[in-house]
């Protein structure tokens, strides 16, 4: 069978990716059901991978990826199609959180009022909330919650993700920021740390998989909905300029938009390398283009290992929209090596997404600190 489709003119945008991935895909198409006779040297018997055998009725499936030319499915390889959010099904609603406004108020000040979160987490910080004063003596922001927990993680944990960074797939390498689809231009000058993603070999980590768990606790949000842990690491003079986690391409995506940051810092550092809040005070209307400045109400939350601090990167009245004044920076290491990790919090199950590779549409994911 050849393995390229053909002229029907509707697989035009998807001709290039519509071929038969796998050698046994025709027998599985069929229905061929002796998996022991088609599982490739070293590799998973394909059946294990289709469980019946058979084309599926929708897109994001193995055999829709893999074998879509067997099954006459080609027209489900395009984005469009592949991706497409139906916000009335049950799986959708399992996986959606924030769905309107309070939900986020709500989380934050079921997180500030338990003291068993404290207890276990160690001493909590609140830096900023909606009626904050920073005038009387808790000097409290009036703006978005930031909160942090001191000992969200052990020294051994932070060692843990540490080496999973420089040794895990091809190690930390270069950072990318952008916007859309394509690195921004500016990358040199906006973030200059190293990265690298929590996935093959870190994911499934006990340990990984045990901060995850405490993540869980902490906001009521199941695993499911986090992107991979991205670990960081900032050398002396590095440093990410102003910007948003928000992703203004997403809530239109099968995840939704990121709802909340968390980040937890892996290491000390001497001097510098701070996460800046630049803009807690800003007058007027918060929503909207998340990449326009705010004004005024600044608050660094400094490096120390085991810390973790928690923010929205959306406003409680409508979490698919931005709050301008999350907007934040990581300062300039002076003295010392920075190590930390991102987890970014999705309103849907974002690891579906990724399966799926509904996640970024070929995109730069962005934000970072």
């Amino acid at each position: 069978m050849s393995k390229v489709v053909h002229a029907d003119p509707s697989h035009a945008s998807v001709r290039d990716e519509c071929v038969l991935k796998h050698e046994y895909c025709a027998e599985a198409a069929s229905g061929y059901q002796d998996g022991s006779s088609i599982c490739p040297p070293g590799g998973k018997n394909i059946f294990e991978m289709n469980a019946d055998g058979l084309c599926p009725d929708g897109a994001g499936t193995f055999m829709a990826n893999n074998c879509a030319a067997a099954c006459g499915m080609c027209h489900t390889l395009s984005y469009e199609s592949r991706c497409a959010v139906d916000g009335n099904s049950e799986e959708v609603k399992r996986h959606d959180f924030f769905r309107g406004s309070g939900e986020l108020h709500d989380m934050f000040e079921r997180m500030i009022h338990n003291e068993e979160l404290q207890r276990l987490y160690g001493p909590m910080t609140v830096h900023s909330r909606p009626g904050g004063d920073p005038t009387n003596e808790t000097d409290v922001f009036d703006g978005p919650y930031i909160v942090t927990y001191d000992e969200f993680l052990t020294p051994e944990e932070c060692e843990v993700l540490r080496h999973h960074g420089a040794n895990t797939g091809d190690g930390f390498t270069r950072s990318s920021t952008g916007t859309s689809k394509h690195v921004s231009d500016s990358r040199a000058t906006v973030r200059t740390s190293s990265t690298n993603w929590c996935r093959d070999g870190c994911h499934d980590d006990p340990v990984v998989q045990n901060i995850h768990r405490r993540i869980e606790t902490l906001t009521g949000i199941p695993e499911d909905n986090y992107e991979y842990l991205q670990i960081l690491r900032y050398e002396e003079g590095q440093y990410y300029k102003i910007h948003h986690d928000y992703n203004k391409m997403e809530p239109d995506r099968p995840q939704g938009v990121r709802l909340l940051t968390v980040f937890l810092y892996l290491s000390d550092v001497e001097e510098g390398g701070g996460t800046r809040f630049n803009e807690l005070n800003t007058v007027g209307d918060n929503i909207g283009d998340e990449s326009i400045p705010g004004t005024g109400g600044e608050r660094t939350i400094l490096p120390k290992m085991g810390r973790a601090v928690i923010w929205p990167s959306v406003v409680d009245s409508d979490p698919n929209l931005p709050d301008r004044r999350a907007r934040h920076g990581a300062e300039t290491v002076v003295k010392g090596v920075k190590y930390g990790a991102n987890a970014w919090i999705h309103q849907r199950s974002y690891k579906e997404s990724f399966l799926r590779a509904c996640h970024d549409d070929g995109g730069v994911v962005i934000g970072g600190i």
